[in-house]
């Protein structure tokens, strides 16, 4: 039962997802074909098409047998995940800045390095 809720949460979230997109495509597609812009209406035509699609496409994911089963394996074996503690996340994270910053200090300083000898190369 818990995983049927992440399933359909995971379906209305990507329906909101691919409204926004959408929304962007028809409205581009509107104004690119200069069709008539009605601003006496409380929404556009292109929200509304997109709202459409994105209803469509909740149903399409939530009636296909095989797109829910996969989705059920997904949140079962996301579920056997040993997930980090916050503070080990953290950690890693300022290992992992640290280390960018100190590569980031030895390329800059072969750099500087390897742009001096050139320059003084080619002003020889």
């Amino acid at each position: 039962m818990q995983t049927q809720r992440w399933v359909k949460g995971s379906f209305v979230l990507a329906s909101v997802a691919l409204f926004f997109v959408f929304r962007q495509l028809f409205s581009f597609v509107w104004d690119l074909a200069k069709l008539p812009a009605h601003e006496e209406w409380v929404v556009s035509v292109p929200d509304v098409v997109a709202v459409l699609v994105a209803i469509g496409i909740y149903l399409f994911l939530a009636r296909s047998q095989k797109i829910n089963v996969f989705m059920h394996e997904v949140v079962l074996e996301l579920s056997k995940v040993t997930w980090p503690l916050p503070r080990e996340t953290v950690t890693s994270a300022a290992v992992v800045v640290v280390m960018v910053a100190i590569a980031s200090a030895i390329l800059s300083l072969f750099d500087s390095l390897w742009g001096t000898l050139t320059q003084k190369l080619l002003t020889f």
